[in-house]
């Protein structure tokens, strides 16, 4: 099924192997399936340059080597390991019977390493060199292995308490920095020793010892840990600027204290564009969204979304990463309405296959287990009507630095757009209605709300903007989510935004209600190279959402292109009736991401480009959803070529 208007180049989206947990884990023989932990964060992630899938129960980390095609993960797990802890007679805040249980886990680039980290409900912070995993699972524990501490546990690259529950992580791989956000309210920043500028070109002597990619290199985590207030030389005077702080043979830890509620989610901006690492947004259960540099230690933007809404994930976004697009309906997947000087695209919904309610024959086949409800959770067997909604009538306050924008359109054609009235426009269509007709064109409404967007004034609604001395640029977008809704600002210097409410819009059915204690979109992920932003809500869905940018007017904004499990999926029941366990993307396999030196070993010239590229255009990738009961769904993502024509295709769907 083809949609007209959609962007080019297509995303195509795969349907793998669908493997059922009861297959995986029968009750017989003995021992059953491993423990889950309940409510917590996304507690599975996948390699970027190695074939590997972690997977956290408990205290626990499985590692799995998926097969492929099918995506399917083996029986057995390659290898599992306890997580160790940092001391004695620790507390937990979810579940005290299990302190020690991981809240998430994460797998990124730490200067050329790559780590897996996970974070403890009794504040633990550990992390691992995937590189010391895959080598202890190809030669096993033997006598004196260098993957081996002491005490015949595996080398830890780091381990650290954050003093209580610990949620939140972000790596950023140029600035060589591990934060951690917590039930403390505070974000700890973990910033390692660099022997060298993380800015420079890597040419140099200096940066070759630093170079963590290098076998020969010690784990720097064993180094002394000095506390700083923060990781720059503070500037005498507003007229001076601030600059880094030497880190070349020092770790420093850093504490940032702003909020006054749990942080589940925080994000740095990982791009070449800010090299230090100086920017770090983090959001809590209050709804505030704060943006920091970490040279001066404080934060310098305050988003407070009225009334008080919990927000649960944050992404900064590259804003090359964003597809050209034309015109309104292939930039938002609809006609976007202005509400409180936002653009609303939630009709857009009724665009995309997939985006149905809860289907009927789901309808009384069996409950959430009690053992999946968060601790203390008392089940629901007679639910009445939920009147606690959240409003739909939410307004964004910001008190934040401002700069000249440089997006303020000056083109003729915004001059002779006449006004409209002063109150918002209500939404185009219901989730729920069906589509009659073709989609309408720009409106005034919209070029206008454009337009105001632009040079700073709040069409309607409490929309405050304060400056702060020296004005600052900050180099990318920020997106983020609350228990229900989507919310992408261009800048993190401004309020308006574009805003996608309920993408998912379930009407569960009451043998099924005790699902909604698990509605919140708290896992999100992004892939640059595909342009894509992938956001899971715990009740089992995946929105994926494709970053749109259109010339003019110049805008910034995301479409959302397609919603998993598919409605033929749901109508086979291969989704089952259980909270998400995890999220996790990464390349197939053949396509992993090489190392940064020595260039890629099938590339003919040695240059570092792949080979398959010629062929492909973008790399694929792999989704695996982890479901509490243990199945897993597989799906295969990736960019059609322009030149290559579109189909559907009989072995998947394709997404426009």
């Amino acid at each position: 099924m083809e949609g007209e208007g959609r962007g080019s180049p297509t995303l195509r989206v795969t349907e793998c192997a669908a493997q059922r947990g009861k297959v995986r884990f029968p009750r017989n023989p003995k021992p059953g399936p491993p423990a889950v932990a309940r409510w917590r964060n996304n507690l599975t992630a996948l390699s970027q340059c190695r074939n590997l899938y972690f997977t956290a129960y408990m205290d626990q980390i499985y590692v799995y080597q998926p097969k492929f095609p099918e995506q399917t993960l083996p029986h057995r797990a390659g290898l599992t390991f306890h997580v160790p802890v940092s001391g004695p007679n620790l507390r937990g805040e979810i579940d005290p019977a299990h302190p020690h249980a991981i809240n998430q886990i994460v797998v990124s680039d730490l200067g050329n390493e790559e780590l897996l980290v996970c974070v403890c409900d009794d504040g633990d912070v550990v992390a691992y060199a995937t590189r010391t995993l895959a080598t202890f699972m190809e030669d096993g524990q033997t006598s004196g292995s260098p993957t081996l501490d002491g005490d015949g546990t595996i080398k830890t690259f780091l381990h650290r308490n954050v003093g209580r529950s610990a949620w939140g992580i972000a790596i950023h791989k140029f600035g060589r920095l591990i934060a951690v956000s917590a039930n403390s309210n505070m974000v700890t920043v973990f910033a390692f020793a660099l022997g060298s500028d993380p800015s420079s070109d890597g040419n140099s002597e200096d940066d070759h010892d630093n170079d963590f990619g290098n076998s020969t290199t010690p784990f720097i985590g064993t180094l002394e840990w000095e506390k700083r207030a923060h990781l720059g030389t503070m500037a005498r005077d507003l007229n001076e600027e601030c600059l880094p702080a030497p880190r070349s043979t020092s770790n420093f830890e850093i504490t940032l204290s702003g909020h006054h509620a749990n942080v589940p989610n925080i994000a740095f901006c990982n791009t070449e564009d800010d090299p230090t690492g100086r920017y770090l947004v983090s959001t809590d259960i209050d709804g505030v969204t704060l943006t920091w540099d970490l040279w001066q230690g404080r934060d310098i933007t305050k988003c407070v979304r009225t009334p008080s809404t919990r927000s649960w994930g944050v992404l900064c976004l590259d804003l090359r990463s964003f597809r050209l697009t034309q015109g309104t309906f292939e930039t938002f997947g609809c006609e976007p309405q202005s509400d409180r000087g936002n653009l609303d695209i939630s009709a857009s919904r009724i665009y995309v296959k997939g985006a149905n309610n809860w289907q009927p024959v789901h309808e009384g086949i069996f409950s959430t287990p009690a053992a999946l409800l968060p601790f203390g959770m008392v089940y629901d067997t007679n639910p009445q009507a939920d009147s606690s909604e959240e409003s739909d009538d939410e307004d964004w306050l910001e008190a934040e630095v401002e700069e000249n924008d440089e997006l303020v359109m000056d083109s003729p054609e915004y001059s002779s757009v006449p006004g409209f009235g002063s109150n918002p426009l209500p939404i185009a269509a219901s989730v729920n209605s069906v589509y009659n007709g073709p989609p309408q064109e720009i409106v005034p409404a919209f070029e206008r709300a454009i337009h105001l967007q632009r040079a700073g004034e709040a069409i309607t609604g409490d929309l405050s903007l304060s400056t702060s001395s020296p004005p600052i640029s900050l180099p990318f977008s920020v997106l983020q989510t609350s228990a229900k809704d989507i919310i992408f600002r261009y800048s993190a210097l401004r309020a308006t935004s574009v805003m996608l409410r309920h993408p998912f819009a379930e009407d569960l059915p009451h043998s099924l209600h005790s699902l909604r204690h698990f509605d919140r979109l708290n896992m999100v992920a992004q892939v640059p190279e595909l342009g894509l932003v992938l956001i899971a809500s715990q009740v089992g869905r995946v929105a994926l959402l494709t970053l749109t940018r259109m010339r003019c007017p110049k805008t910034f904004a995301f479409r959302l292109d397609c919603i998993l499990p598919s409605v033929e999926q749901e109508e086979r029941r291969e989704r089952p009736m259980v909270p998400l366990l995890g999220m996790a993307v990464g390349p197939i396999q053949g396509r992993e991401k090489k190392a940064e030196s020595g260039g890629d070993e099938g590339s003919p010239d040695g240059k570092g480009r792949e080979a398959w590229r010629a062929v492909e255009g973008s790399r694929r990738h792999r989704l695996l959803l982890y479901y509490s009961d243990h199945t897993v769904l597989g799906y295969e993502l990736s960019r059609r070529p322009e030149r290559e024509s579109s189909s559907l295709g009989e072995d998947g769907l394709l997404v426009f």
